[in-house]
């Protein structure tokens, strides 16, 4: 689907978990990965091409920007059904895409407006049978359709609760016609819909990693670089790169586009244009600007991978950014709390991380004089 140079395909992975979902006896797979490191590409542009190859239609629905998280699904569902191919549906969404559409039931007489302004307590019910209607039209069991929910753990919070056990009961009646893959950036959020006996989806889908991107990807990239800039780079300089930023794709491909533009520029100096860029670009400064001087020290500590933050190890990182303060236990707790609630961290396998590779690295920068207390 994506013709562009710059994709890096996960050729073999796409084939593995495709298999896992359509020849095992599993129906859903829940797919981990920190943000911008590649899932929503992954699915696009590697999974789903893959699947309509071998005539499953694919439908893709990302609840990471909407505000009415059912009207969305329903939209996406219908115009699956109208639209074979997911290349296509993704070139005619931005147009057919409007805050207030009608919906023709799937089944049955009548039409059903949707208005993707309403929040989920002013839906009303009719729409969840509208949901499991159309995922009723869609389902195959002959070659099983397949539903890529991208950034699923925003549906963790309880107002999303209907929607969530709707899904469930829809997938649940038809095993044989649907496969799901689930995505999320957040192993809290994710644990929250799958790991919560309470929750409906407890259990349901098969936990997998999203690989590491490691030398083939440096390669693949250096050569889209060749063929666009007719400039050889030198691989140590892009190793050093790539690793100082967590082998993150976004910013180490937005560094050769714009070195691939800018001749004018040097490696070092590209660099740093492409991170002020990108700070600016996804909030880093206003964020950072929310924070005592307490909250970014806690921040700073978790960029750098400080792994006891309450044991001696927190007291002495704490002691040679500050110049020999220390803060109190309490401090450290209400810090946490604090850049969860701004999205800054989040839990993996019950240690404290930066939530998002690009501000951890961004993070780890700052200057002293911003962590005093």
């Amino acid at each position: 689907m994506n013709t562009s140079p710059w994709h890096f395909p996960r050729a073999d992975f796409a084939r593995s978990v495709l298999t896992l979902l359509m020849d095992g006896p599993i129906q859903g797979v829940s797919l981990f990965g920190p943000r911008r490191m590649g899932k929503t590409q992954f699915l696009l542009n590697d999974l789903a091409p893959l699947a309509e190859r071998k005539r499953h239609r694919a439908v893709y629905v990302s609840f990471m920007q909407t505000g009415a998280p059912l009207a969305l699904t329903l939209f996406e569902l219908d115009l699956a059904l109208k639209h074979r191919k997911l290349g296509r549906r993704l070139n005619a969404r931005p147009g057919e895409l409007k805050a207030r559409f009608s919906l023709k039931a799937p089944v049955g007489p009548g039409e059903l407006t949707v208005d993707l302004g309403q929040s989920p307590r002013e839906l009303p019910g009719d729409q969840l049978l509208a949901l499991d209607a159309l995922l009723g039209a869609l389902a195959d069991p002959g070659h099983p359709t397949l539903i890529m929910l991208d950034e699923f753990q925003e549906l963790a919070d309880t107002e999303n609760a209907e929607l969530v056990a709707a899904l469930r009961t829809a997938l649940d009646k038809r095993r044989d016609g649907l496969r799901a893959i689930f995505t999320g950036s957040s192993v809290d959020g994710l644990n929250r819909v799958f790991s919560t006996r309470s929750a409906p989806f407890f259990r349901f889908a098969t936990p997998v990693d999203l690989p590491p991107l490691g030398e083939d990807f440096v390669d693949h990239q250096l050569k889209a670089f060749g063929e666009i800039s007719k400039r050889m780079l030198d691989r140590e300089k892009a190793d050093e790169v790539f690793e100082r930023f967590e082998r993150n794709p976004l910013i180490f491909q937005r560094w050769l586009m714009m070195l691939a533009v800018r001749p004018d520029l040097d490696e070092d100096g590209t660099l740093e244009l492409v991170r002020a860029a990108l700070a600016e670009e996804l909030g880093f400064e206003a964020i950072w600007l929310k924070l005592s001087p307490g909250q970014r020290i806690v921040a700073r500590l978790l960029a750098q991978r400080v792994e006891q933050v309450y044991g001696e190890e927190g007291r002495d990182a704490i002691a040679t950014l500050t110049g020999g303060a220390s803060l109190q236990t309490s401090e450290i707790q209400a810090a946490l709390r604090r850049l969860r609630r701004l999205d800054v961290v989040d839990r993996w396998d019950k240690d404290w991380r930066i939530s998002d590779p690009l501000i951890e690295a961004w993070i780890k920068e700052r200057p002293a004089e911003e962590l005093r207390l």
